[in-house]
């Protein structure tokens, strides 16, 4: 309430000049940009919080435990202290510290009966608290062992399930999969599936294992380290099986009535889901439609400018690849490697990049997926810093596929005359009414002396680039 509110901002201001003060500042901040609500603006700060050290946690162990009032035994006070800092010492080992570790931890501790907040420690209850917990060396295994475990079996294997799809998760997408799994997972029948699932979600949410986001019908873990505590429960090959499962149920849920931007959505996850469950792909002919799930969702990570993820899903592909496939499945590695090499060079992988470029070209069959590899490699030496291999690669690649002769000073003194005329006999507005250039060669010998022109050669830069712009210019103007 805004009397409560006033209440406590007294008690913290005491003098009026520091409520003056505390105005002051509330108005900067919202002369900024700010806007108050409600009890008034309070303005927040970012707190980085670190893991807290062993005295940290031994002062706060100190103030949490009961102490007899009126109790001035040295003997007694000294003892328990002592009880205190052993706990202290149990807890920062399987915590190591961390703030939200260790209060999951204490929280533990407590609802198990282990300690009693309202009374001193004992010894008896430090020795039963460091022989319980001694197989632990952190607190996931720690949750793992106790906190999941005390949870009903249903709701264990919801946030199994729900630990597949990621740490953060939709309720619909959940309800979906564990339907297609229903006949495994005990939840329930079909019938009833959505109602359990919205009920075991709340249970989780209670528990403090997942929390709301602030997107309607979406929640999250409570920390990572929950998520795959869930995931590790997982026995043997069990997370594959689920895997596939949530794969092949999100390429059922894509329909042609979604948006783009949806379906694009619904691919990227069935492909990381399919891609996760790949031990279990063992025929030819799966293999190849799981590789071409990773080429349609690499095409479109790179349409997003994704390239670090892109080449995930191009290297997937490559490794799915079957060993004929060259023979077999020409067109399909062609297009693989093409965009592994150009996505590897996007992600300044340029050792990776050539590598690609340099396997399309030695099983290239035509010249469609020749001249890219040409251009790839060129591209891939300059970015190493192999200024002048990837000069000569380039012009001897230009005179031997695409027929180019380069001379002397003198012939391009020659050339840029030529040029010249050309221009000089056409308008801008004539030049811009030609029609453009269709030859498929023609394109690619330009594209090859754009790409030699922009090497970032230290000497002989000049030379490079009039050798090749005087001939961009003469192809374009013929």
């Amino acid at each position: 309430e805004k009397g409560d509110f006033d209440k406590f901002r007294d008690q913290i201001f005491s003098s009026q000049e520091q409520k003056q003060q505390h105005q002051d500042e509330n108005n900067t901040s919202i002369n900024r940009g700010h806007t108050s609500s409600g009890m008034g603006y309070l303005p927040t700060h970012e707190v980085v919080l670190d893991n807290l050290p062993l005295d940290a946690v031994r002062n706060m162990l100190s103030s949490i435990f009961y102490q007899q009032p009126g109790d001035d035994d040295p003997t007694s006070t000294e003892a328990n202290e002592i009880q205190i800092f052993r706990l202290a010492d149990i807890v920062h080992k399987r915590t190591l510290g961390n703030p939200y570790f260790l209060v999951e931890f204490l929280d533990n501790l407590g609802s198990q009966d282990f300690v009693d907040w309202n009374k001193p420690l004992s010894s008896e209850q430090v020795d039963r608290i460091q022989h319980n917990t001694s197989c632990t060396t952190n607190v996931v295994e720690f949750l793992l062992e106790n906190k999941i475990r005390r949870i009903p079996h249903s709701c264990r294997r919801l946030l199994q399930i729900a630990s597949c799809l990621g740490h953060t998760f939709e309720h619909s997408l959940l309800c979906n999969v564990i339907y297609s799994l229903d006949s495994n997972n005990n939840i329930g029948g079909a019938q009833t599936v959505d109602t359990q699932t919205q009920v075991l979600l709340h249970a989780a949410k209670e528990e403090g294992l997942i929390e709301p986001t602030d997107v309607e019908g979406v929640s999250k873990f409570s920390h990572d380290k929950i998520q795959a505590a869930f995931a590790q429960h997982l026995a043997g090959s069990e997370s594959e099986v689920i895997h596939f499962q949530i794969g092949r149920c999100l390429l059922n849920l894509i329909s042609i009535q979604d948006t783009q931007e949806k379906s694009n959505h619904l691919f990227f996850l069935a492909t990381d889901q399919m891609n996760r469950a790949s031990s279990l792909i063992h025929s030819e002919e799966d293999c190849i439609a799981i590789v071409k799930l990773n080429v349609r969702s690499g095409e479109c990570a790179v349409s997003k400018s994704a390239f670090s993820t892109a080449v995930d899903f191009f290297r997937m592909a490559v490794t799915l690849l079957p060993p004929n496939s060259w023979q077999n499945y020409y067109d399909l590695c062609a297009l693989v490697y093409q965009q592994l090499a150009q996505s590897e060079f996007m992600c300044s992988h340029f050792e990776e990049s050539e590598s690609a470029g340099r396997l399309l070209l030695a099983h290239a069959k035509t010249t469609e997926h020749k001249y890219p590899a040409y251009r790839f490699i060129v591209k891939a030496l300059d970015g190493q810093g192999k200024t002048d291999a990837a000069i000569k690669f380039g012009f001897d690649t230009l005179r031997s596929v695409f027929g180019m002769k380069f001379g002397s000073y003198g012939r391009i003194n020659l050339d840029f005359y030529k040029c010249r005329m050309l221009l000089n006999r056409k308008t801008n507005e004539e030049i811009l009414a030609e029609p453009g250039m269709t030859d498929p060669k023609l394109l690619a010998t330009m594209k090859m002396l754009i790409t030699v022109a922009s090497i970032k050669a230290k000497r002989r830069i000049h030379l490079i680039t009039w050798k090749c712009s005087d001939r961009i210019v003469l192809l374009s103007l013929r």
